[in-house]
């Protein structure tokens, strides 16, 4: 039997597919950048080693890929349980991914013992990954007309189901139902005495 719906919750492959195609253009725009700042502007564009680490390393293309490629699937991820566990998952989304966003900009401006210049061109890549991640998947997450129409389609599948099954224990013992009738209609019946009958007439004697 279908499962009753709900709520109506955008599809989870729609959010999976958006994900990973917006972490994809991230990658790439991130790498983009990367090479104009080394070979164009000719920077050294340094990382921390790890999380709130003083220690910095060289920013090479497979670190950026595999920072940029981890966060779009985790945002993904966070979006498809908040598709599924909160009404109106998509104003959740912007919220708090903008905020994370912000929040690695502020990170990237304020690291110390760096150059200014390279402070901008961590925070061009936090900007790029924000936006290019964070805006598609929240528009992945807006319920469309499909949505609306296929939450139609399980409910009434879902009542169909459930009215089948009721019919289908009603029609089960066709017996009892011909017994129960045949009482009603005996209970319908009215029995007529004639007057003149012994049962229920009077008699007269001279």
């Amino acid at each position: 039997m279908a499962k009753q719906v709900r709520q109506i919750t955008p599809l989870a492959i729609r959010i999976w597919l958006v994900g990973i195609g917006a972490t994809s253009l991230a990658v790439g725009a991130n790498a983009g950048w990367l090479w104009l700042c080394t070979n164009i502007f000719n920077l050294k564009v340094l990382v921390p080693m790890g999380f709130q680490s003083t220690t910095y390393v060289e920013a090479t293309l497979l670190r950026i890929t595999l920072a940029t490629a981890i966060a779009g699937l985790l945002a993904t991820v966070i979006a498809v349980v908040l598709s599924k566990l909160l009404i109106g998952p998509r104003i959740w989304f912007l919220v708090s991914g903008l905020a994370v966003g912000l929040a690695s900009i502020y990170g990237a401006i304020t690291l110390p013992d760096i150059s200014l210049t390279v402070k901008f061109s961590l925070s061009v890549m936090h900007v790029l990954a924000t936006f290019l991640v964070v805006l598609p998947i929240a528009e992945a997450l807006k319920i469309r007309e499909s949505d609306l129409h296929r939450a139609d389609l399980e409910y009434h599948e879902h009542f169909d189901n459930k009215n089948s099954a009721d019919a289908g224990v009603i029609t089960t013992s066709p017996a009892g139902t011909h017994t129960s009738n045949e009482a009603v209609k005996d209970m319908n019946q009215t029995q007529v005495i004639p007057l003149d009958s012994q049962d229920g007439g009077t008699s007269s004697s001279d």
